[in-house]
């Protein structure tokens, strides 16, 4: 903030990780002059699609305002499937290792296409997508105003289950669990830890029916972007390089209970 005030610069914060959190009991989103939240798929919220913008600045505010009026909104059909996705994979979710039915769910509505991709072809290829930008239907934001009412008992679950793994791998030789800090109030939309054999260690943890987090495979995610068309060069950042090599995201979704938790540890433990 401070550079930015000296040479005169806006400060745009990416807040798609980091709904109430805080720093320096501060919210993140009111340090800039504009902020976004992504309420999509695997966030602190998820109305499947969409977000917001904050501003503090009256002048950006009635320009966003000026921007979001221009926009078209989805064709009806990509609104239908979005409203499907959270119905399909709660059913997919509930029943996922009950003679692989949850599987056989996702496959057949993969197949149909009667659901979104969380990423499209033009993503991938470091394009614009058809469908975007646009504004937000009303269907979704309706899930999204739900939402909103139960973000702190959302992250209140995730933060318990972060202290819980804090406790239980403190001690671990196996991996590097995330520092705490007293300045900072992290809601831990994942718990991310660093481990040596990654890929072993997801596949056991699939044996014990635990889904684990690979969503940072390459130092620009997902792992099919085309890094060439993203303009990254491999080795200019050998240190998220490395690290993306190593996370692995520990659930902290509101569905996870001590007994998950437990089976996690367990895979800590028993991995090399």
């Amino acid at each position: 903030m401070e550079i930015a005030k000296r040479h005169n610069l806006y400060v745009i914060e990416d807040c798609a990780h980091s709904l109430g959190a805080e720093y320096k009991d501060k919210k993140t989103g009111t340090f800039g002059d504009v902020a976004f939240f992504s309420f999509g798929r695997d966030k602190i919220i998820s109305s499947v699609a969409g977000g917001m913008v904050v501003t503090n600045n009256k002048e950006l505010g009635e320009k966003i305002k000026e921007e979001r009026d221009g926009l078209s909104y989805p064709k009806k059909l990509l609104i239908v499937r979005q409203l499907l996705q959270p119905i399909i994979t709660y059913k997919a979710f509930h029943t996922y290792y009950l003679l692989n039915i949850g599987k056989i769910i996702m496959h057949i509505s993969g197949r149909l296409n009667l659901t979104p991709k969380a990423y499209s072809k033009e993503e991938k290829s470091n394009q614009r997508p058809p469908n975007f930008p646009a504004k937000m239907p009303n269907a979704l934001a309706k899930i999204a105003l739900h939402q909103l009412k139960l973000v702190n008992e959302f992250n209140d679950h995730r933060i318990t289950v972060a202290k819980l793994y804090q406790e239980k791998l403190k001690d671990s030789k196996n991996i590097n669990i995330p520092k705490s800090d007293s300045n900072v109030k992290n809601i831990y939309l994942w718990y991310t830890i660093l481990v040596k054999n990654k890929k072993e260690f997801i596949e056991n943890a699939k044996q014990d029916h635990i889904i684990l987090g690979d969503w940072f495979p390459q130092a620009i995610g997902p792992a099919e972007v085309d890094l060439e068309k993203a303009g990254y060069e491999k080795g200019s950042c050998p240190i998220a390089e490395e690290v993306s090599s190593k996370c692995v995201n520990l659930p902290t979704h509101h569905r996870i209970d001590t007994e998950d938790i437990e089976k996690v540890v367990k895979i800590i433990e028993i991995s090399k």
